[in-house]
């Protein structure tokens, strides 16, 4: 019969039970499990909710369960609730303290919105993934609890003002401020906004087997002075570490392959840094208004620096650059007013190819160093010699005159005109014991570079 079917539907909990009351809370239950989906708005004080109702474990606080329960100081959540759902204690402006269990693997959007009360809270090791603005305006909040910073590190926060220490700044691991760091090998990844605005933080030491960074992971640390990063991590993410007013030097290691853009931007006490071979890319405005930083080598892997990457760093005097540079985007160096020296590990020749946008006259206007070969040196392939003369000894657009010797008996003079590039001439016998000397001042009998011998 019908009720027989309904009977035995309610037994294995496949239909929601209507909604039921349990002092201020009401409640649905749904396949055998109960979500708080309501409380009264006249609750005061603690509220312990129950870990079983009407039989049913309590699994859920569902959407807006204590929504505008301003009298509420303090919640007891059981361990049976695996999720806080969005907004659930939103307007809770009483609320002091809340504990969350162990258990619990979500929190959602705006979970704890505008609960301007709360002091202090405990984030259980069982946490994955907290939404958008889960504590937006809980500006009271002076310490986030925790007992491992491995699960904290594989947190997913999906926004800045999702992690607690957005307001609270400070982290306690076990009990004990967390402000020299070093992480411990299991983690791999540390996770988007991880220690946004830890201002606690001092020091942090990175692993090998750290392979990202993530966007914002320290973000504002505004007393972090110490980053030793180690030769693993391969991504440093968008905006990773915006505004560490304390950071005075960093140095990337060649494994890094991407730094995203505005990853050190506002980092104000930056003096200098050294990017690795690995990178490829100085990003947009990734040093942007870093105005304390003096020098930057760039690594020899870069092709590109991108928009507005070094606008504003005032105080930038030199910067070291490699010869793999292609391209160098408008507003890179906009508003480096003290650059005067760019050393250029390449030829003249070499730097008239690179690409310039606009607005970059601070580069331009600075002197320019070659950093060129420091010896004459002649190669042979075959019948052709292969000459790359000292342009310590010989400027662009001199004429010099190549004597080739073989045995010590004449063989062949040449003149060419030195285009920053090495210069070749053919003779018509592969010579096994050649000399080279070049001339380029014509006054005297003696070659301006000494005698190369080619074997």
């Amino acid at each position: 019969t019908l009720m027989t079917i309904i009977l035995i539907l309610l037994s294995i909990g496949a239909i929601t039970v209507s909604a039921e009351t349990y002092g201020d809370l009401t409640y649905t239950v749904s396949n055998g499990e109960a979500t708080i989906t309501a409380c009264s708005t006249s609750a005061s004080g603690v509220v312990d909710i129950p870990s079983t109702l009407g039989g049913y474990p309590v699994t859920e606080i569902g959407e807006g369960a204590f929504y505008s329960c301003a009298k509420l100081t303090s919640v007891i959540i059981p361990d049976s609730v695996t999720e806080i759902g969005e907004y659930a204690f939103d307007n809770c402006y009483g609320l002091t303290s809340i504990t969350i269990p162990d258990g619990v693997s979500k929190i959602g959007t705006g979970a704890f919105y505008n609960c301007n009360s709360l002091i202090s809270i405990t984030i259980p090791n069982s946490i994955t993934e907290i939404g958008m603005n889960a504590f937006l305006n809980c500006d009271a909040l002076t310490r986030v609890n925790i007992t491992s910073i491995d699960a904290w590190c594989k947190i997913d926060f999906n926004s800045a003002s999702a992690n607690p220490l957005y307001y609270a700044n400070y982290l306690y691991l076990g009990g004990s401020l967390v402000t020299n760091l070093t992480l411990p090998n299991s983690i791999t990844e540390i996770g988007d906004y991880a220690f946004y605005n830890c201002s606690g933080l001092t020091g942090v030491t990175i692993p090998d087997n750290v392979t990202e960074i993530g966007r914002s992971a320290f973000g504002n640390c505004d007393s972090l002075k110490d980053i030793d990063i180690r030769n693993g991590v391969t991504k440093i993410g968008n905006s990773a570490f915006y505004s560490c007013d304390s950071l005075k030097g960093i140095t990337i290691p060649d494994s890094v392959t991407v730094i995203e853009s505005y990853a050190f931007w506002d980092c104000t006490a930056l003096i200098n840094i050294t990017i690795g071979s690995g990178v490829t890319e100085i990003a947009e405005y990734m040093f942007y208004d870093c105005d304390s930083l003096a020098s930057i080598t760039i690594g020899k892997s870069v092709t590109e620096i991108g928009d507005s990457a070094f606008l504003n760093c005032k105080n930038l005097t030199s910067i070291s650059i490699t010869n793999s540079l292609t391209t160098i985007s408008r507003y890179s160096f906009y508003g480096c007013d003290s650059l005067t020296d760019v050393y250029y590990n390449g030829i003249e020749h070499e730097w008239e190819s690179v690409s310039f946008g606009s607005y970059n006259d601070a580069l331009t206007n600075a002197i320019w160093h070659y950093i060129k070969p420091t010896e004459t040196t002649i190669s042979k392939d075959g019948k052709t010699f292969i000459v790359n003369v000292n342009p310590a000894n010989i400027g662009i657009g001199e004429v010099v005159i190549l004597v080739l010797y073989n045995d010590g008996n004449f063989v062949k003079a040449q003149t060419a005109t030195y285009e920053g590039e090495e210069i070749t001439f053919t003779t018509t016998t592969s010579y096994t014991n050649a000399n080279v000397m070049v001339w380029n001042d014509f006054a005297t009998l003696n070659p301006t570079c000494e005698v190369e011998v080619v074997k």
